[in-house]
């Protein structure tokens, strides 16, 4: 799928050291940086650091959880701190993110390993991600 080797659903350098917390955390903590990934390539959104904002936002929409959301709500403070003429754009990259989020069909339990040779625009299509 768009360049992604299928092992990132079996593999991450985070994987031994997440499993040590035991199966289901371990199982958790690696689902969630494979699902990172996959929103990137889902979502168009590039790894530019507006990119992130968009995915990490995106993220928060399907599923609220505490560490993306204190992302999403620390970088409009970071901006205005230290790059304050920046907000408009991380405001939207928040709100464009957020709206697709909250647009698409829920996304976490899809089986992607089963996905993984459909075309990228039908998987698009099929979750409202267009």
């Amino acid at each position: 799928m768009n360049g992604l080797d299928v092992s990132l659903l079996r593999e991450s350098a985070f994987i031994e050291a997440h499993h040590k917390r035991g199966d289901d955390v371990g199982h958790l903590a690696e689902r969630g940086f494979q699902l990172h990934d996959l929103f990137h390539v889902l979502t168009g959104c590039d790894t530019t650091p507006l990119g992130e904002v968009r995915v990490v936002s995106f993220t928060v929409a399907q599923a609220p959880a505490p560490y993306p959301a204190m992302i999403m709500a620390s970088r409009p403070l970071q901006i205005l701190l230290y790059r304050p003429q920046l907000l408009p754009f991380i405001m939207d990259a928040i709100t464009d993110g957020w709206v697709l989020g909250r647009k698409a069909k829920p996304l976490l339990a899809v089986h992607w390993e089963e996905h993984w040779e459909q075309p990228l625009a039908e998987l698009r299509k099929a979750y409202d991600l267009v």
